[in-house]
């Protein structure tokens, strides 16, 4: 699976899976969820090794707040660059000048987070509020909000 189109891919894996729970898809789609130490300031990693993908995230260090978006954005490492055994996810990757594997586990983190449906559930409160609640970092909200304005605007 290659994620050209991610908002595509967000919605079949949560039409395929049942859920936008990251634990959840990860289990459906087989990929090991591990929760260890890294050492340092890493919240966590995606590997795949002998075609086995595992997805490895420090309870230790990772703030609880943000723990459903790290393994948000680990599983967009699984499913839009599988083969791609990234560096590791840490405050730094967190920004906009990240590389282009890391924007797009971001991206992917960000739009299965706050899906169409969530959206929708939740009319009535804004996008802001909603990602703070799933642990999207503010300043990477962007990535979903231009749909939403475009939607909108559409509606």
């Amino acid at each position: 699976m290659n994620c050209v189109d991610i908002s595509a891919m967000v919605n079949r894996l949560i039409r395929q899976c049942g859920t936008d729970n990251p634990v959840r898809i990860a289990k459906e789609l087989g990929i090991n969820v591990m929760y260890t130490p890294l050492g340092g300031k890493k919240y966590g990693n995606y590997i795949k090794y002998k075609r086995v993908k595992t997805i490895i995230i420090d309870k230790e260090v990772i703030p609880p707040e943000l723990f459903e978006f790290a393994l948000a954005h680990e599983l967009g490492h699984a499913v839009c660059t599988p083969d791609e055994n990234t560096r590791w996810l840490d405050q730094y990757t967190l920004g906009i000048n990240s590389s282009i594997v890391e924007s797009k586990a971001n991206e992917f983190a960000v739009k299965l987070l706050l899906n169409d449906g969530y959206l929708k559930e939740y009319l009535d409160i804004s996008a802001y509020t909603l990602a703070k609640s799933r642990g999207i970092p503010k300043n990477l909200v962007y990535l979903k909000a231009w749909e939403i304005r475009g939607s909108a605007e559409a509606g």
